[in-house]
């Protein structure tokens, strides 16, 4: 799938317009790991969830945002 990492000094509302339309997913280049993606609609039919372990609420919290 293509993607594009917007760089850090964008925020999601300034994404340029080619990006809200011609995407399979987006991501923030200065995340790493990336904490948000945001994926077309186009691209759901390829996506699969896989559930490799389960989590509570404040575990998946601390796990993206840090105790």
């Amino acid at each position: 799938m293509e993607s594009f990492a917007v760089p850090e000094a964008q925020q999601w509302q300034n994404i340029p317009a080619d990006y809200c339309n011609n995407y399979d997913w987006l991501s923030n280049a200065s995340e790493n790991p990336a904490v948000q993606i945001k994926f077309n609609p186009r691209a759901y039919k390829h996506l699969k969830i896989e559930l490799t372990q389960v989590l509570t609420f404040q575990q998946a919290e601390d796990l993206v945002f840090g105790p």
